[in-house]
């Protein structure tokens, strides 16, 4: 019964834990899908959070491993394809959790739908973001240690104010950055004007407009370590070189920059030519997108170094200097005392940023002692005791001349310093000078010397130490470059005395005068000068007193007998000092702009070689200056009162290779008569100089001119005027120059004939001009680049082509045409003119020519440097050039017209009748329009519509009754954004004329 009781409650347990079990399985497959399900709906905010947590963890994972990826291919290595794959999967997720972040709506879902949605997506994100993670940790053991240096530490935070010329010079090489033609761009200036800061700025700006993938940058300098650029630039890039050949570093180097689409290289301070190929950088086509930039302070290290666009960093503006040195001071010299001294202080300075800089800081804040002490040591050029300037100004100007090859050009630059402050400089006198220091090595002559000066004057403006002058034949010095020179020229075997102080009353006192070699005093009230001194090593002396009747000692010259090269100007000597006799070294003298009356001691100077007068009140040259023997040149230019050169003088100096004798106005020539005696020399004395190679002279009187006279052979630079002028404005601009008077049609002298050949400047007067030119016309005028014809009635044409060679061009320089009261010239060219004729011309002036009907120099010519039009008074000229013609005339500037009273248009239909392709007509830079006085004129240009003016500055259009329609809608058409230049217009008639802009 009890065992029976027993598997009756057994079975009972067994069913109720059945049901139980049933029970729990069920719930586990009906009940926990269903909790789950409702566990999205309620859960919705913590699975957003967490989807978002994760996403940033694995966002900064992604980024480590592509840093990571990015520094091994900038290092050239090779990524597993495993990591590859990882980051496209990771980049593949981003847009998914941003699409689900995007619809979550700041964590207010619109509706339960929605909401239950979104949070089992993001459940299920978070649950692949969580895996991919993982993944990502084995990779970033690939993460190495960061670059040390980066662009930001050369970049750095120096001091850069946007001043109006800055920000030109930006703009400059911003456009040449983007200039798909310009692969190799040089910065170049002198030394502290900024360069560096200058295109670190740029970097700083390229950056920032992402024009560059990437920029970098490395330091040069004097000793260019390939190595180590190599090294700068790849340590940048994340690069790393381990190789230990230079060869091997390029080739990887160059991969790796390859590698860039577009990248900048800046290579700063560079003083030789580089090798780009063997540094490893490429450029141009081997690779487009990679622009170079480098900084120098030789013009021809740019240049070497080819590239395609040069741009020079100028020195600041006297505004910009004082806004830039006043940011360095502090408010000292804001103190009403103080602050004029500080003007002078930065004046001084010159415009030169790093010694405003310097200067300025020094000065911080100090007391007025101070200021006037440190003004009076930039004016003496003394920089020990200004803290900095001899550091940070002197020496990195003065390494500038320390690195020039050249000993010849070092020394012309010390001599610069010579001269005053901002003193336009002759190159001419650095010749004289230098021929008589002996400072050329390896010359015979004058014109070899120059040569050579204008190359080391070039040497010198390539390195920024001397500047353009204010013509092409004078340089500057930059006043801080010329303290520097007298520093240096100071100090050991230079030893310079210099003292320009135009209130100095006495010579400049020294313990000693002896260790001199160049002394320059320069006074306007110094009323003597001192005797009794010596002077054993002084090579040059510069005088400039500019007092009338200053004393000078018999003795003066006595104690400086070495002397070489003596340079005098503006004083009133009447009789030389009897102690010059003594200078039996000197080889070059000077007398500029000096009253002398008796130079006949002069003649004692046998080893005198150069011997200059110029600008002198001089009456006689007397026969004493016979005796030179050595001499080479002589200068009495500029002498106005010479009246009397003894006779044979000039015959005496038979080494003679240079003679300037223009604007000589009160001297005449001796007119040679047999039997009779000369008091003057003559014409005739200069055929017996057989070394001639340089002759400025004025003739007055053609009667003193041998006909059968000879020129040196050597004679290849000449003003020769045979009238009574000599234009000082023309003689130095050509070498060959001549101005001809020829009254009649009495042949030419022969010598007159073969000088004409090779002449540049032609300027003829008279009814003998056309045997003039008929002596040309055989060679068609072939070195002629100004022709100058006044007052000749015998000329029809200029040139009969007929009667020149052949394909030969006329007129192929020639640069200003100028033709004035030609009575009977019908045309300029008669016959068709070859190709090359006039294409060089910049300038044509016509004036009185009463025949003119046509030009006539057209077709087969291309006008396209033609500059200025300027015609007057050429009654029977009726146009100028057909339209194709001045399709060409892309370069003119100006044209005037007047007083041509049958002038219907002026310019016309083509003469061949082609075919008008275009009736529009643009003169893109013509700036000056004067139709005046053309009673005839009907129209601008014949069968064109449409005319663009869109440079005009000036205009004046009278008296023209017969034009019929000359308005904005037909033939005066000037846009909006191109006439704002427009500042004269002058219309009286036609009064239908308007000047408006196209709408």
């Amino acid at each position: 019964m009890e065992l029976r009781d027993s598997k009756q409650e057994r079975r009972i347990f067994l069913n109720r834990n059945l049901v139980s079990i049933l029970q729990l399985t069920v719930a586990s497959y009906l009940i926990q899908p269903i909790v789950r399900q409702f566990g999205y709906l309620f859960c919705y905010k913590k699975n957003v959070k967490d989807l978002q947590r994760q996403s940033e963890r694995l966002n900064a994972m992604s980024n480590g491993v592509q840093r990571s990826v990015d520094l091994a291919r900038g290092n050239l290595q090779e990524i597993a394809p495993d990591v590859e794959a990882w980051l496209v999967e990771v980049n593949q997720m981003k847009p998914k959790i941003q699409n689900i972040e995007n619809q979550c709506l700041n964590g207010r879902c619109p509706n339960v739908k929605s909401r239950f949605v979104l949070s089992r997506r993001a459940k299920k994100t978070t649950k692949v973001v969580i895996q991919l993670q993982n993944e990502g940790n084995g990779y970033l053991s690939l993460c190495g240690p960061a670059s040390l240096l980066g662009m930001d530490f050369f970049l750095g935070t120096g001091i850069y104010m946007e001043f109006k010329s800055r920000k030109s010079t930006e703009h400059d090489i911003m456009e040449a950055l983007k200039d798909r033609n310009a692969s190799i761009i040089g910065i170049c200036g002198m030394g502290g004007v900024g360069k560096t800061t200058m295109v670190k700025t740029i970097a700083k700006r390229v950056r920032g407009e992402k024009l560059f993938d990437e920029v970098v940058m490395a330091v040069v300098s004097q000793q260019p370590d390939l190595r180590k650029i190599q090294g700068e630039i790849s340590e940048l890039l994340g690069l790393k070189l381990e190789e230990e050949s230079l060869s091997a570093r390029s080739s990887r180097l160059r991969t790796r920059l390859m590698n860039v689409k577009k990248i900048l290289v800046i290579l700063d301070d560079v003083w030789s030519r580089l090798d780009l190929e063997e540094l490893g950088i490429p450029y141009g086509s081997s690779h487009e997108g990679c622009k170079i930039v480098l900084t120098s302070r030789v013009r021809d290290v740019c240049t070497a170094t080819r590239a395609e666009k040069i741009i020079t960093v100028e020195v600041l503006d006297e505004e910009e200097a004082w806004i830039l040195f006043r940011g360095q001071t502090g408010n000292c010299i804001e103190a009403p005392d103080l602050r004029p001294i500080a003007r002078d202080v930065a004046n001084e300075c010159k415009g030169l940023p790093i010694a405003l800089v310097t200067v300025g800081r020094a000065l911080q804040n100090k007391h007025k002692p101070l200021w006037e002490d440190a003004l009076l040591q930039l004016r003496k050029a003394l920089p020990t005791n200004i803290p900095g300037l001899l550091a940070d100004v002197y020496r990195p100007l003065e390494l500038s001349y320390d690195r020039i090859e050249s000993a010849e050009a070092r020394s012309l630059f010390l001599l610069c310093s010579l001269f005053q402050e901002d003193f336009n400089i002759p190159i001419e006198d650095l010749i004289r000078y230098g021929m008589g220091l002996r400072m050329f090595g390896g010359i015979q002559n004058l014109a070899e010397a120059r040569n050579r000066a204008y190359t080391l004057v070039e040497i010198l403006k390539d390195r920024f130490l001397l500047i353009e002058g204010y013509k092409a034949s004078y340089v500057k010095m930059h006043d801080l470059v010329r303290d520097v020179a007298i520093f240096i020229a100071s100090q050991d075997k230079h030893t310079f005395l210099i003292s320009h102080n135009v209130n100095l009353k006495d010579w400049p006192i020294e313990d000693s005068y002896e260790h001199y070699k160049c002394i320059s005093v320069i006074s306007k009230e110094m009323s003597s000068l001192p005797s009794g001194l010596t002077f054993t090593k002084l090579d040059l002396l510069q005088l400039e007193c500019d007092k009338p009747q200053i004393s000078v000692p018999d003795s003066f010259f006595e104690g400086m007998r070495a002397l070489k090269v003596l340079d005098i100007c503006h004083m009133d000597m009447p009789f030389l000092p009897p102690s010059l006799g003594f200078l039996r070294n000197l080889r070059a003298m000077h007398l500029y702009s000096c009253s002398l009356e008796d130079v006949s001691v002069i003649g004692e100077l046998v080893n005198l070689e150069i011997l200059s007068f110029r600008g002198s009140d001089i009456k006689v040259l007397p026969a004493q200056i016979g005796k030179l023997k050595k001499l080479r040149l002589l200068d009495m230019s500029g002498c106005g009162d010479l009246r009397e050169i003894a006779p044979n003088v000039i015959s005496s100096l038979v080494r003679l290779e240079e003679l300037y004798m223009g604007c000589n106005f009160s001297f005449r020539w001796a007119v040679v008569e047999e039997g009779k005696e000369r008091s003057n020399a003559s014409v005739g004395e200069l055929e017996t100089l057989s070394n001639l190679s340089t002759l400025e002279i004025r003739i007055a009187d053609a009667k003193a001119i041998p006909r059968n006279m000879l020129l040196s052979s050597k004679l290849t630079k000449y003003a020769i005027s045979i009238r009574d002028v000599l234009p000082n404005n023309v003689e130095k601009r050509f070498q060959r120059a001549m101005y001809l008077f020829l009254p009649t049609m009495a042949p030419l002298a022969d010598w007159i004939r073969s000088t004409l050949r090779g002449t540049e400047y032609l300027d003829l007067v008279g009814e003998g001009s056309k045997n003039a030119v008929k002596e040309l016309i055989p060679e068609a005028f072939q070195h002629v680049k100004v022709l100058q014809i006044n007052n000749c009635d015998m000329l029809e044409f200029l040139v009969n082509t007929s009667c020149i060679v052949p394909g030969t061009g006329v007129f192929p320089i020639l640069e200003l045409l100028n033709l004035v009261d030609l009575t009977s010239l019908q045309e300029i060219c008669h016959g068709p003119l070859p190709p090359g004729s006039f294409s060089k011309l910049k300038e044509l002036k016509l004036d009185l020519l009463d025949c003119l009907k046509s030009l006539s120099i057209y077709p087969n010519v291309s006008l396209a440097n033609l500059r200025s039009i300027s015609i007057n008074r050429c009654p029977r000229l009726q146009n100028l050039f057909p339209i194709s013609v001045v399709r060409g005339l892309s370069q003119l500037e100006e044209l005037r017209i007047s007083d041509c009273q049958m002038m219907e248009e002026v310019f016309s239909e083509d003469v061949l009748g082609d075919e008008v392709v275009d009736d529009k007509i643009k003169f893109s830079k013509l700036k000056i329009l004067r139709l005046v006085d053309l009673p005839m004129l009907k129209a601008f240009c014949k069968g064109i519509e449409d005319i663009e003016f869109p440079s005009l500055q000036f205009s004046r259009i009278e008296n023209l009754p017969n034009l019929p329609n000359f308005s904005p809608e037909s033939s005066f058409t000037a846009h909006d954004d191109q006439i704002i230049e427009l500042q004269t217009l002058s219309v009286e008639s036609p009064h239908r004329l308007k000047v408006e802009t196209a709408r």
